[in-house]
């Protein structure tokens, strides 16, 4: 039986206060490190000066890494340097053509990897385009989703601040603006107030750098009983089972595993158009696409003036196999034959 190791390296989800007294030292150090001789440095030392022992049939390199005027990551030079392995697999999870890497540095990141994966087939294009040569290392497997895991989450509670008599819509986004533009969100609620539309309420779940920023906006324009931010939410499903419409305001997703829950409780998505939106929803019945904020804003509206026909299709139109499958059975069985 294959051994596969999963190394989540720097990316630890405990905070300073529940490391050990050892542990503690060491993140002191590496932080003073850091200051001293930068990021890159101690990656490159660490892949020197570090070996993983045990050989192993598959090592995976989960968390891809940053490039340009800074770097981040560290993953993929520690898997491919430091471990021991017959076969050597690197994920992307992010657009490929925002990770600030060109042709040169995507090979000399991946041409010792046996396979590349790519999290759709639309972020692989992009790849492939970026770095040809390495397009036959490049795979595609879909992020996966416990669809029973979420169902039976979904049933937990009852959001609190859902109203019934408002129209209920949910976006879960980071507050990063520059890709997921919750700013379309502030536009559109203060057209929508604009036009007479007010019994909405508009939930951002979620965190990010940006928050202050869309917050001064909102309260601005006079909108915060409208737009409400409810930062992040350990079980947001409940939220996208019971809400009206779920929005999708980014200008970039790589997946869009949103989308692909709300399909599962088969809501009305209604997406900003984006490299990974056609082949997550396209073939989804109650999915709208739209090109701009003032197309998202008359979308809205329209749904909202006929959500009752809307909620009734909604129960009648579903389709499971409208959603993208995984790929992982068959890479499974190439990477066995290889070994």
């Amino acid at each position: 039986e294959s051994s596969i190791i999963l190394k989540y390296l720097f990316r630890s989800k405990n905070g300073f206060k529940n490391l050990n007294i050892k542990e503690k030292i060491l993140f002191l150090i590496v932080k003073i490190l850091n200051r001293v001789i930068g990021y890159k440095n101690i990656i490159k030392l660490i892949s020197i000066t570090y070996k993983i022992k045990a050989k192993y049939d598959i090592a995976i390199s989960y968390a891809n890494d940053f490039y340009g005027y800074r770097f981040g990551g560290g993953c993929n030079s520690i898997v491919e340097k430091c471990s021991y392995a017959a076969f050597k697999i690197a994920w992307i999870h992010h657009n490929p053509s925002m990770i600030n890497a060109n042709s040169r540095i995507f090979y000399r990141a991946y041409k010792n990897y046996n396979y590349v994966i790519n999290v759709s087939n639309s972020m692989k294009m992009i790849f492939d385009e970026i770095a040809p040569k390495l397009k036959e290392k490049s795979k595609v497997i879909y992020n996966m989703i416990d669809e029973e895991d979420i169902q039976k989450k979904s049933k937990e509670y009852y959001p609190i601040h859902f109203d019934k008599n408002n129209y209920n819509i949910v976006t879960i986004a980071r507050l990063d603006n520059k890709s997921k533009r919750i700013d379309r969100a502030i536009r559109c609620s203060s057209m929508l107030i604009s036009s007479g539309i007010e019994n909405f309420r508009w939930y951002i779940i979620g965190s990010g750098k940006d928050k202050n920023y869309l917050l001064k906006e909102v309260y601005e324009l006079k909108i915060n009983n409208n737009l409400i931010f409810l930062g992040d939410i350990e079980n947001p499903y409940p939220y996208i089972k019971n809400a009206d419409l779920i929005c999708i305001t980014s200008d970039y997703e790589t997946y869009g595993v949103v989308a692909i829950e709300a399909i599962y409780f088969k809501k009305i998505i209604l997406s900003i158009e984006n490299p990974a939106a056609r082949e997550v929803m396209g073939r989804y019945k109650d999915a709208r696409i739209v090109k701009n904020t003032n197309e998202l804003y008359d979308a809205i509206k329209f749904l909202y003036f006929s959500r009752n026909k809307n909620l009734k299709m909604q129960n009648e139109v579903y389709d499971v196999n409208s959603i993208p499958k995984i790929q992982i059975n068959n890479i499974l069985r190439e990477i066995s034959e290889k070994l």
